[in-house]
């Protein structure tokens, strides 16, 4: 099973205001490396936009083509 886990700081005074966003991805048979480091990519530049908290990627373990995309941002609402 694949973990990335990779966060931003969050101003303290925003912390309760967070919008969490999952998606399930699953990546056709062989593409699997390939989909991982596309998604590495896109979580790394989605932690330099604003607003952004954190960004996890996980691989399941019992299908390796099943990706969890976990994206969190806070606002200030």
């Amino acid at each position: 099973m694949f973990v990335r886990r990779a966060a931003a700081a969050i101003p303290t005074a925003l912390k309760r205001n967070l919008i969490v966003v999952h998606v399930n991805c699953i990546a056709k048979e062989g593409s699997e490396d390939a989909f991982k480091k596309e998604c590495i990519v896109n979580g790394n530049e989605s932690l330099k936009e604003k607003g952004i908290a954190r960004f996890d990627i996980v691989q399941d373990r019992n299908d390796q083509r099943h990706f969890r995309l976990c994206e969190v941002y806070y606002c200030e609402e």
